[in-house]
């Protein structure tokens, strides 16, 4: 199976959904010597894009006669997934909010060979749950906040961004989607 038409496949499956194939991944694999472990990542990203999710990796195990590859990611919203441990009452790191956590049980498992193009990919989701949606701030307001990180509150950064971006909403007001 062409790894166009696998994603389309993923994209277009109803939760729940269980999906494997052999597929070629010529179009992403190998590029620029690329290692089998560089090819499995750029495929979880590819399967993460098209289901609106974040893979994280969890396990590889390469085989000592045929050096294949065997990596499995899990859904970083499933309830299984291991968690950074949570920072003890009266430290203050840094305001942050978690994003909502499923029981979708959802993994990805890849087996990749140096020799052939074809990996053989299995993905798993049981239950549905909110897109995963990665925040990204331009690199200009990067620069600013970094900039002003010292003489202002982040209240006072905030109220700059949105007069300048032309929006009048509050941080309370915004809603993020986690």
């Amino acid at each position: 199976m062409a790894m166009e038409d696998f994603l389309k496949a993923v994209a277009d499956h109803e939760v729940p959904y269980m999906i494997c194939a052999h597929v070629n991944i010529k179009v992403i694999a190998l590029k620029g010597g690329d290692s089998l472990q560089a090819c499995a990542d750029k495929v979880a990203w590819a399967v993460g894009e098209v289901q609106m999710l974040h893979w994280s990796q969890e396990k590889t195990v390469t085989r000592k006669c045929t050096r294949d590859k065997a990596i499995s990611y899990s859904c970083v919203q499933s309830e299984d997934w291991e968690h950074k441990p949570k920072v003890p009452k009266g430290v203050k790191s840094h305001d942050s909010r978690q994003m909502e956590q499923f029981a979708c049980s959802g993994w990805l498992h890849i087996n990749a060979s140096a020799d052939s193009n074809l990996m053989r990919i299995s993905v798993k989701h049981v239950v549905g749950r909110q897109p995963f949606l990665e925040i990204k701030l331009l690199e200009k307001w990067k620069d600013y906040i970094q900039q002003h990180s010292h003489t202002q509150t982040p209240e006072q950064i905030w109220q700059h961004i949105t007069r300048v971006e032309g929006t009048k909403s509050t941080a309370q007001q915004i809603k993020l989607p986690f």
